[in-house]
């Protein structure tokens, strides 16, 4: 796999390339392998290059780690009129990523200047970012899909929960970790929603126009919103691959196609797309800001209420009210311990039933037993309800409890350092049939 950093961004146009790759003359930027930069950094290869910065790999002689060192190109601070901008911008980038933190965000070290170099560091990721994916698979298979798409909304709602506005959310700008996890990069464009400044006013075009919300693109100053338009499109390129950019003369027209006719639905393109995740789509795809989804938030739980394969998971019943007073924990707490009781119950009922009757012949069932969620902040707990559930499936006579030694290798295949949640569990239960 391709060895990649977050590096492209709208603001510098920067195009993070493999590892060892060719480039032509006047792409190493002001810096060269091996050269010290200040006291702290060493370079020790290129990256990526745009118009206006590189990006470098570089060791971080304090920490004694690997960064990735992003700095603007000399030149660039030399034209008073970009120069105010992109300087704003670099600021902007580390000032708004350093207020998300999140699993899934990629946060940025430090802003810095050597020799009149200004430069931004960040963690150096091994992966390579989601368009490189699409552009080799075309697209990715459902549960892939939603496993990217449920990991960005929860970074991208960490952000608006900040009042953080990516406004330039793309392919591009989203990593995907060599052990499958997915990180929100480049805030080079991003916003406050409560800050003041060039790129909030109105009239101020900024992103990428194949991933564009029809406010943005016409100037109008947007929201959390934006973002949720332009993660849809992600995801439906996930999902189809790139098929609504084939054939258009350039993206100008595709956009201008979304603003007059709205995105269509999926599933004009790929019937066999499920209806709930269609739904999901459209609400996001939504021309009027008013009908999306108010919060990525929102967004989430809906994602986290499809099966890996994207149709609707049965609604839980809810368990009878709590007395007034009991922590939600405490019920959820409870709610296994029932479903513990239940299991137990059940099995005695069956061993102790009335051996006269007529039984015929049953073909065995395997139960696999996820991972409880233990929210009573006690590790005594911990795996304590998944055994005894175990044991007491195992007590009855035709069904048994797959051994959970096997699950979590077989969960270590299919999503290497993921714990064996409902999620994971249910990937595995499918696979073993």
């Amino acid at each position: 796999m391709p060895t990649m950093v977050p590096g492209a961004d709208a603001a510098t146009g920067y195009s993070a390339a493999p590892a060892g790759a060719a480039r032509s003359p006047g792409t190493t930027g002001p810096l060269v392998s091996g050269q010290p930069f200040g006291p702290r950094y060493q370079i020790l290869r290129v990256l990526g290059a745009g118009g206006m910065g590189v990006v470098y790999q570089a060791w971080d002689g304090e920490l004694g780690v690997a960064v990735a060192l992003k700095v603007i190109r000399p030149e660039v601070l030399h034209d008073p009129d970009s120069a105010g901008e992109v300087e704003r911008r670099f600021k902007r980038e580390l000032v708004l990523a350093r207020q998300v933190t999140h699993k899934n965000v990629v946060r940025i070290h430090d802003l810095g200047e050597v020799d009149g170099i200004k430069y931004l560091t960040m963690p150096f990721v091994e992966g390579e970012n989601l368009a490189a994916v699409l552009k080799r698979q075309g697209k990715l298979a459902l549960p892939q899909a939603l496993l990217i798409a449920r990991q960005v909304a929860s970074g991208l709602a960490a952000a608006h929960e900040v009042g953080v506005v990516h406004r330039d959310l793309k392919p591009e700008n989203i990593m995907l970790e060599a052990d499958g996890d997915a990180l929100i990069m480049d805030f080079g464009i991003s916003r406050s929603v409560s800050g003041t400044g060039t790129a909030t006013q109105l009239g101020a075009v900024l992103g990428t126009l194949e991933y564009m919300a029809p406010e943005q693109a016409q100037g109008q100053q947007v929201d959390q919103r934006a973002d949720i338009y332009s993660f849809g499109l992600v995801i439906y390129d996930m999902i189809v691959g790139r098929q609504r950019l084939a054939g258009r003369e350039n993206p100008m027209s595709e956009m201008l196609s979304r603003m007059a006719a709205g995105s269509p639905s999926v599933r004009t393109v790929d019937p066999n797309v499920p209806e709930p995740l269609d739904r999901i789509l459209s609400r996001c795809l939504a021309t009027s800001p008013d009908a999306r989804y108010g919060t990525a938030a929102e967004l989430l739980r809906d994602l986290e209420a499809l099966t890996p394969d994207g149709h609707a998971i049965r609604p839980v019943v809810p368990l009878p009210g709590a007395p007034a007073g009991v922590p939600r924990k405490t019920v959820a707490l409870a709610g296994g311990a029932i479903l513990l009781l239940l299991g137990a119950g059940v099995g005695w009922v069956l061993m102790n039933r009335d051996s006269s009757a007529p039984a015929g012949p049953r073909e065995p069932v395997s139960v696999l037993v996820a991972n409880f969620e233990n929210r009573a902040n006690d590790e005594q707990f911990d795996g304590l309800l998944e055994q005894a559930l175990a044991v007491g499936i195992e007590g009855t006579s035709f069904v048994t409890a797959f051994p959970r030694r096997d699950a979590l290798r077989i969960a270590r295949e299919l999503d290497p350092g993921k714990t064996l949640n409902e999620e994971v569990a249910r990937l595995v239960a499918r696979r073993e049939g």
